[in-house]
Formats: structure tokens, sequence, C-alpha cells
């Protein structure tokens, strides 16, 4: 009895413990579309957000859904009322025609995933 006691306690304390301190964030755009672009050229989307919460936001990962995706973050960590940056980058010299390039962010918030895309047409080089 006292064992399932303790395994109970041990639940109810991992289940309503809430250790991480949410915030929340609010997106200028969640999908860049580019022009057509020669193909060659590397092209950046960029994302701008806001953290809108009393906590700082902790951004945990950015996962490309290709290697071919590169992207650089200005901060792991927004300060309350800071924005924050994600650029996502692509080399497109093997690819042509239109592409859709996704990447999703977890960050501390209620949602904890976005999903951010960079759409782009690339046509033949004229070189």
């Amino acid at each position: 009895m006292r064992l399932l006691l303790i395994v109970v306690v041990i639940n109810w304390f991992f289940i309503f413990n809430d250790s991480e301190k949410k915030t929340n964030i609010i997106f200028e755009n969640k999908i860049v579309k580019l022009d057509s672009i020669e193909q060659g050229t590397i092209v950046k989307g960029e994302y701008s957000f806001k953290n809108i919460g009393q906590n700082d936001l902790v951004i945990e990962y950015v996962n490309p859904d290709c290697i071919c995706t590169g992207y650089r973050l200005s901060d792991s960590i927004i300060c309350p009322d800071d924005w924050g940056v994600l650029e996502l980058e692509f080399d497109t010299k093997k690819d042509l025609g239109n592409k859709k390039l996704v990447a999703i962010m977890k960050a501390n918030t209620e949602c904890k995933f976005y999903k951010l895309i960079l759409k782009v047409n690339i046509i033949k080089s004229k070189k």
C-alpha cells in the first residue's frame, strides 16, 4: 500500500508540475513566397517573431525538412517584448520548378511547434 501511494504521488508530481515557464509568440509571417529565381542562386527567407509573453522565449530547436536547407537563428533565448529572427537558406543549384521548403521550430509556448514555409519558383539560368 505504501509503495502504491509513493507511485501515485510521483506520478501526480510529474503530471501537474509544470516547471517549464511558458510564454507567447507572434510571427510577422510564417510563409515567405519569393519571385522566380534563376537556378544556382542562394535564396533566403526571413521570419521575424516577437516574445509577447512574460517569460523568456526559448527556441529549443529548428528542424528543416531537408539537409539542403540551412538556418540561422538570431538567438535561442528572446526576452519578453523582444524580437527574434530565423533565416532559412537554400541553394537552388540542383532544383528547377516550384519548391516548398518547411522548417519546424520548437519553443516553450502553449503551441510548442511552428511550421515555417519558404516557397520559390526556380527557373533555368539564362547564362
